[in-house]
Formats: C-alpha cells, structure tokens, sequence
C-alpha cells in the first residue's frame, strides 16, 4: 500500500497529494475507496 502511495505522489501535483493525504488522516478506512477517484480525477485533467 505504501509503495502505491510512493509511486503516486510522483506523478500527483503537491497540492492533490495535499488533499488526498487529509483525507487518508480523516477516513483511513476509506482510503482505498478514495485514491483510485483521485488518480481518475488527476488523469483526466491531464
């Protein structure tokens, strides 16, 4: 999960990593539900 993370935030701008990282702290439960929406929400605006 940790190298997931690590290879994402490569390709993340910082302020998204921001907001997913908060997110993680808040709902750490949720977050495999909410990292792929976010990595769907980053590619798109590519």
């Amino acid at each position: 999960m940790v190298e997931k993370v690590k290879r994402i935030m490569i390709i993340m701008p910082q302020k998204l990593y921001d907001e997913v990282t908060k997110v993680r702290h808040n709902n750490n439960h949720k977050w495999d539900q909410v990292l792929p929406a976010y990595i769907k929400a980053y590619k798109k605006r590519e």
